[in-house]
């Protein structure tokens, strides 16, 4: 099983290193199908592969955002900024949980009700929600904003 989450995470750390250039693409234009099908592709595969790891906390973010990425496919939700904004916390997020697994460290279980408000349609403003959001635990906070600039954040900087 060792071998199994060290591919595992070696594949996940690949894949958001990858990542990076479809979500600022996506940041820009979140009509781009390509960068939004890259990163609905990155939210399943998490899912799924927590699932078989039993990494319950990352699978039940992973499944929320690939719920609210499933309406924008489907043409019921537009993916406008604040959803935009969301999706790059979950994934930094996700990111700061598979480095915890990699340091051989338990995911705390926490609170992400905030973030995976920040998801959904009617959520407030994402100023508000990040900034209550809770850190997988106190010895590795979790940034409450995503670590690339949102546009909003460009245009205050």
């Amino acid at each position: 099983m060792d071998d199994l989450i060290a591919e595992f995470i070696a594949e996940t750390r690949e894949m958001l290193e990858a990542l990076e250039r479809a979500l600022v693409a996506w940041e820009r234009d979140p009509s781009d199908r390509a960068q939004f099908d890259q990163i609905f592709r990155f939210i399943h595969t998490v899912k799924g592969n927590c699932g078989f790891f039993d990494l319950p906390r990352i699978q039940a973010l992973a499944h929320v955002t690939e719920s609210a990425l499933s309406e924008v496919r489907a043409g019921r939700r537009k993916a406008d900024t604040r959803l935009v904004d969301a999706v790059l916390l979950v994934i930094d997020r996700i990111g700061e949980m598979i480095e915890r697994v990699a340091a051989g460290k338990e995911i705390a279980s926490g609170d992400d009700s905030e973030l995976i408000l920040a998801l959904s349609e009617s959520a407030p403003s994402l100023d508000s929600a990040a900034k209550d959001l809770p850190a997988t635990d106190s010895a590795a906070s979790v940034a409450t904003k995503p670590r690339r600039q949102t546009d909003a954040q460009r245009t205050v900087s």
